[in-house]
């Protein structure tokens, strides 16, 4: 199973091993996608790639945090393996600072398209102002929302668009109830391995289980459709 979105950075460095070795031993999860949130936690996230099998990263900023946002062309260009850079993310939130996150956004689509990678957007509901922005200023090479609770017409403009919907084990039910109106090829799955402790495969309370028995199939099945749609939306995972 690929995760594709956790947080993984810590300052309590016998913390992180422990864990990022707990993680990689974990024989139900193939890939996970470590997110950074600002420059410091993008480059720990990029040396965690490096030097673990199973972790790709994303690089990003959060909305008040003061990084410039073109620093991460630089934090990209000085990585020497790229390969395991797999997409830039951005975060929203419409209570703070508005001009300056979507100025962050036009930004960090840019330099994604730039990379000619996917763009990865926590969304915090923001879903009418994000959609309008992205019908204008299109990522050239897919994007996910997060945390967006899309209503249908919402669903219908994202897919329009070949964009990604992202449920996972912290996905409110409102968003997942918006599984049973969405192909399932448009649905990216979160594992959030570092709050997992088991197989979602075999919870039947996890949002695995409920996306299987929308979409009538088995569990084998079921992550094989997400797993492609993951590597289709993140081109650089093998």
């Amino acid at each position: 199973m690929i995760d594709t979105h956790t947080h993984i950075n810590s300052q309590n460095l016998e913390y992180l091993k422990k864990e990022l070795i707990r993680i990689n031993n974990l024989s139900y999860v193939d890939k996970v996608i470590n997110i950074g949130i600002d420059l410091d936690t993008s480059k720990n996230a990029i040396a965690i790639a490096n030097n673990y099998s199973k972790f790709y990263c994303c690089i990003g900023t959060q909305p008040l945090v003061q990084d410039d946002e073109t620093d991460l062309l630089n934090l990209y260009n000085l990585s020497y393996n790229k390969d395991k850079i797999v997409a830039i993310g951005v975060k929203i939130n419409t209570q703070y600072y508005l001009d300056r996150q979507l100025k962050n956004l036009f930004i960090s689509i840019e330099i994604a398209n730039l990379l000619k990678l996917p763009v990865v957007i926590y969304t915090n509901n923001a879903n009418l102002i994000i959609l309008d922005i992205l019908k204008r200023h299109r990522p050239k090479y897919g994007f996910v929302l997060r945390n967006s609770n899309p209503s249908t017409d919402d669903l219908r403009e994202i897919m329009k668009m070949d964009g990604y919907i992202a449920i996972g084990n912290n996905t409110e039910k409102s968003t997942l109830s918006t599984a049973e109106n969405m192909p399932l090829d448009y649905i990216i799955f979160e594992l959030n391995s570092r709050k997992t402790t088991s197989n979602p495969k075999g919870d039947e309370n996890s949002p695995f289980k409920r996306i299987s028995e929308i979409h009538h199939m088995d569990a084998e099945e079921l992550e094989y459709r997400l797993d492609t749609n993951a590597k289709r939306l993140f081109q650089k995972l093998k």
